[in-house]
């Protein structure tokens, strides 16, 4: 989760274990000059980015040389092409030397590649399929690929198993493993893992995106803060209608008196509900936005810029000498994020949640 006050909450994490890779391919090309050479019949390399494909080459060439970690961690922020990435570099390896099995590659079927991937919930059952893969001897390539998408939702017992799995590893067996925060993830994991952090190039260019021109510049600004300047995601969450939740949540928050059949109507029918997800992150940015402290560069969307009824509520309420007013911020704020937690404790449905949680953002003026 985000920092309190809306920053991204970063380790510092220390030069050498960035550039694990790049030592050792440094080492490499000194040994070898003809080892860099671009790829040739993979189409998923064309399509890389260029900061994509230098990792391409770094890993590809580890492979050649037979110095590959036989457990490789992608992190980076979601939805920047890491799994991308990852099935190019398995192109490479599993069709080395081969004329055959790209389309088993491509449909996910090929004998000597294992995927496990969950958006949710990986359980410890999903690990244990990769002891049995691990005994198989590889069908057509000389090595076997285990990819992992992604670890940040494996389930501890899943963790234990994949610990056992990464201290035991077996010559002909590679892990590619994603992770979004790399600050979530145990050392003990880490520690025995190579760690390859994979660059977010559309953090420069995101709003020179064709799609993200077509959207008012305040409104750009917030999808950027949303998705962690993910392109990919700020589609997604715009065409999830997060921006509109927003406006309606704000009207909930600042309107005299609030009404459960006003939330009913916002969350839909049962076929037709909000997915939490998307709820829970547009609570989280507001409650960034109303931070007393430090909410500078939060901004609410443009078709509520002109409510001088909320603007002039948000004016009073950023007085950050008013000591009263920010310690019950910041009360009402861990109240929330407890029961954004897992509102199943409380045995609520999302629309009684919402309604709850709305109760208290209230109570923040």
């Amino acid at each position: 989760m985000d920092g309190l006050f809306g920053f991204e909450s970063k380790k510092n994490i220390k030069e050498d274990t960035i550039s694990t890779v790049d030592i050792v391919i440094k080492d490499i090309l000194i040994k070898d000059e003809k080892s860099n050479i671009l790829p040739k019949n993979n189409f998923k390399f064309i399509s890389l980015k260029d900061q994509h494909k230098r990792i391409y080459q770094d890993i590809t060439i580890l492979f050649d040389n037979q110095k590959l970690h036989h457990s490789v961690i992608f992190y980076g922020v979601k939805s920047i092409g890491k799994r991308y990435l990852i099935d190019s570099i398995v192109e490479h390896i599993l069709l080395k030397n081969l004329h055959f099995g790209l389309n088993l590659v491509n449909k996910k079927c090929h004998p000597d590649l294992l995927i496990i991937e969950n958006e949710k919930a990986i359980s410890v059952d999903n690990i244990r399929t990769i002891f049995h893969f691990m005994s198989l001897k590889p069908s057509f390539s000389s090595v076997k690929i285990v990819i992992i998408d992604c670890i940040d939702v494996v389930n501890n017992q899943g963790l234990n198993a994949m610990l056992k799995m990464l201290e035991e590893p077996q010559n002909n067996t590679y892990f590619f493993i994603i992770n979004h925060d790399l600050s979530k993830l145990t050392k003990t994991i880490r520690s025995r893992s190579i760690l390859q952090y994979v660059l977010n190039t559309d953090y420069e260019n995101f709003f020179l995106d064709d799609f993200i021109k077509l959207i008012n510049l305040q409104d750009a600004k917030i999808l950027k803060d949303l998705s962690n300047s993910s392109i990919f995601t700020a589609k997604k969450i715009m065409q999830d209608g997060i921006l509109t939740i927003i406006c309606q949540l704000c009207n909930f928050i600042f309107q005299e008196t609030l009404n459960l059949s006003d939330i009913e109507s916002l969350m839909g029918k049962k076929d037709n509900q909000i997915d939490f997800e998307i709820l829970k992150k547009s609570i989280l940015y507001l409650l960034k936005f109303l931070n007393p402290i430090s909410n500078e560069r939060f901004l609410l969307p443009s078709n509520i810029l002109n409510n001088d009824k909320i603007n002039d509520v948000i004016k009073k309420s950023r007085n950050k000498n008013d000591a009263m007013h920010i310690n019950n911020y910041f009360q009402i704020y861990d109240e929330i994020l407890f029961f954004l937690k897992d509102k199943s404790l409380f045995n609520l449905d999302s629309t009684h949640t919402l309604h709850v949680i709305l109760i208290l953002m209230r109570n923040i003026f």
